[in-house]
């Protein structure tokens, strides 16, 4: 497959996904509040593979 015809792929994929509202974040690691620097350790270290999330106390 060229590199036109996977380009036309992902956007009929993102268009269908549009129009259902199916879009998913992939969570590479959550990190409670307290560990604020460890986080942005990760976040430096570009060890994410998707999006990382500090969680406030409950």
């Amino acid at each position: 497959m060229g590199p036109r015809k996977v380009v036309e792929a992902v956007l009929s994929t993102v268009a269908r996904d549009a129009v259902h509202l199916v879009f998913t974040v992939p969570v590479d690691a959550e990190y409670p509040l307290e560990q604020a620097p460890e986080t942005h350790r990760h976040l430096e270290d570009r060890r994410n593979l998707g999006k990382v999330m500090l969680r406030p106390q409950a």
